[in-house]
């Protein structure tokens, strides 16, 4: 296995010149009266024509303000070396398809959106080896870059919405074909199906449904393979698809949910348990619970029969659960995940009525009545808990990139008398659209502030019970 560096990109003008000679910089003169603007600052300081700190992920003039903060996101400090990096070699069957700009953009800012940390990124300049035979591909990140330099605006995903036609349509071509790797088909299924929900700003409900039953496909194939989880993509793209089937699994009705819990996949998923995912970090474990969690609620909420056992034994292994404590932020991380199942569990059941009594068991009105004062009592100490570990981690924290789903239920669980932590939950999906401007972090302030006001008037109504009613699929990823 061939030895790898690790080093420090330089710019394109930097990399360009060969001479080793000073370049001539004429004296510059500092006048005290001229303002110096910042090239980085964000873009509503730049609108304002005012000096931005450049803090991120929100900048302290926006924070005051309480406004959305567009910025720059910065590139990585480091990337891995790899043989295949030369654009000449690695590109040359692609040359009518590359978009240089936009392929750039996504190697050193758009990817990051991607992945927990932006310092182990596979999906940037790791990603290039499998471009030369999946132009599908390609244009899959290229549709992501036109879009996210844009913010996801409606003149951006004009031409995303291109990329993208393009991107299905050579797909279509080498599934026909069977042209090209599994591993280039499943980065394809995982872009595409990822971003389906970030391009559909109209409707709402578009989930890449199709794409993740795709990737579930080619995930089983993997995984039938002895010792396959000992293969380093097997591990990522189980953990990929994994990630995003939990944030999906609710919005898919019971009819075309799949099960997880294979045996299969359930014998890959404990050697995972303190590995290391770009993804996923160290909560795969945990995901895999909560994508079983997010079937059942939404069986229940569509009124399909309960399941007492199930429900003692998904609560049980909420509360045993326990996360590696290598790092301590990705450890708050999956906690909150952890209390986020609870909370959605607890929730659930509660709004269906008392659990069913199992064989012998005797229920009575104030029993019930107990148990569901004390439910009520758990789901909010259940919701503080949650922004106490998200509050825990630094602002700065790329970890933070992944927590839109437990701040979104903790959110939903505070009452009138919370207008503190409120404001809080609101600032802090702000700041998530400024790390990695995704619209579905606006929205959910949006539903939280028709949450609240529901919620105030007398209901009882959870965020997954409005989602269904809204008809939105609101895929926090």
């Amino acid at each position: 296995m061939g030895s790898r560096y690790r080093v420090r990109f330089a710019t394109a003008q930097n990399a360009a010149m060969t001479k080793t000679t000073t370049p001539c910089i004429p004296h510059q003169v500092d006048r005290p009266n001229q303002r110096r603007h910042s090239r980085s600052g964000c873009h509503e300081c730049k609108r304002r024509r005012v000096k931005c700190d450049e803090t991120l992920p929100v900048c302290l003039r926006c924070q005051r303000r309480r406004s959305v903060c567009r910025s720059v996101p910065r590139r990585a400090q480091w990337v891995i070396e790899v043989p295949w990096l030369n654009p000449g070699r690695c590109l040359s069957s692609l040359s009518s398809h590359v978009n240089l700009r936009s392929l750039q953009y996504w190697l050193e800012r758009a990817s990051q959106i991607m992945v927990i940390d932006p310092e182990i990124n596979p999906l940037s300049f790791p990603i290039l080896k499998y471009l030369d035979a999946s132009p599908s591909l390609l244009h899959s990140l290229q549709s992501i870059s036109v879009a996210h330099e844009g913010f996801f605006s409606t003149a951006a995903l004009t031409s995303c919405l291109e990329e993208r036609a393009r991107a299905l349509a050579f797909f279509r071509e080498e599934l026909l074909q069977n042209d090209g790797s599994a591993e280039a088909s499943f980065l394809t299924m995982y872009i595409l199906g990822m971003s389906a929900a970030w391009t559909d700003q109209e409707n709402k409900i578009d989930i890449g449904q199709p794409h993740l039953h795709g990737a579930r496909a080619l995930i089983d194939m993997m995984v039938a393979e002895a010792g396959s989880i000992e293969d380093p993509f097997v591990q990522l793209a189980l953990g990929c698809y994994i990630y995003w089937d939990q944030a999906s699994a609710f919005f898919v009705t019971p009819q075309q949910q799949t099960p997880l819990n294979t045996p299969e996949i359930y014998h890959c998923i404990s050697p995972m348990r303190r590995v290391f995912h770009p993804v996923a970090g160290y909560s795969t474990e945990i995901y895999y619970l909560l994508s079983t969690v997010g079937r059942y609620c939404r069986a229940i909420l569509d009124h399909c029969p309960r399941d007492p056992a199930l429900e003692e034994t998904l609560e049980q292994e909420l509360l045993d659960w326990e996360s590696p404590e290598e790092d301590r932020n990705l450890y708050l991380v999956s906690n909150a995940f952890r209390k986020h199942g609870l909370v959605m569990l607890y929730r659930t059941t509660a709004s269906a009525g008392p659990r069913p009594a199992c064989p012998g068991d005797r229920d009575t009105p104030a029993e019930s009545e107990t148990e569901r004062r004390w439910t009520e009592e758990v789901i909010r100490q259940c919701a503080r808990e949650i922004l106490d570990d998200i509050m825990e981690i630094p602002p700065g924290c790329s970890y933070h990139i992944v927590l839109a789903l437990p701040l979104l239920t903790a959110g939903a669980e505070l009452g009138e008398d919370e207008p503190e932590l409120r404001d809080e939950v609101r600032k802090r999906f702000r700041a998530l659209f400024s790390m990695n401007r995704i619209p579905a972090n606006l929205w959910a302030i949006e539903m939280l502030e028709e949450l609240w006001a529901l919620h105030a008037a007398g209901s009882t109504c959870s965020w997954l019970s409005l989602a269904l009613q809204k008809n939105w699929n609101l895929l926090l990823l």
